[in-house]
């Protein structure tokens, strides 16, 4: 009788052994199957868009003014643009740029050297002489590791033009 008592608590010590080990075991495969899971599920949410972008630009010349800005935010870049009269006909144009649109973005910004840009362009608090058109500018833009935070007013940087085109691209869906 105590023979089959010892072997019955060495079965049933052997059998909670196995069960505890195998529940081990499918407990470190769910886990690392988890986190496989939500590293791919980051890994296709990835936009490789901005943590901030705001721009603001103002234009005028003889027939009046017009004005643009665009917002960023969740993922969406919207822009609302406005011709000769603020907060009158505006228009709202939204997007969700693609992977490939951000990426083709940020390599424009850095082939025309926008993190090199100065903090302010302008000529003064006075309209120049002369001077009939012109525009002002607000930036702001963050991407991890950059960011640029700019405002001009009649001046441009340099490669200003390239900038605006580039932003275009965000918007051609």
């Amino acid at each position: 009788a105590g023979k089959d008592l010892s072997r019955a608590l060495f079965d049933k010590s052997v059998c909670n052994s196995t069960v505890k080990l195998t529940f081990m075991m499918n407990a470190k495969h769910i886990l690392f199957l988890v986190l496989l899971l939500a590293r791919l599920a980051s890994a296709q949410s990835v936009n490789h868009g901005p943590t901030e972008f705001s721009f603001k630009i103002i234009t005028w010349g003889p027939s009046g003014q017009t004005w643009m800005e665009i917002t960023y935010k969740d993922g969406m870049l919207s822009k609302l643009v406005n011709d000769n009269q603020p907060r009158k006909d505006d228009q709202t144009i939204d997007t969700t740029p693609t992977a490939a649109q951000w990426l083709a973005f940020r390599k424009t910004l850095d082939e025309i050297g926008v993190w090199k840009w100065k903090n302010k362009y302008d000529v003064g608090y006075v309209r120049p002489p002369g001077i009939r058109a012109g525009s002002s500018f607000d930036l702001v833009l963050k991407f991890p590791g950059r960011k640029i935070k700019i405002s001009g007013v009649v001046k441009e940087p340099e490669s200003f033009d390239r900038f605006k085109a580039a932003v275009d691209k965000l918007f051609a869906n």
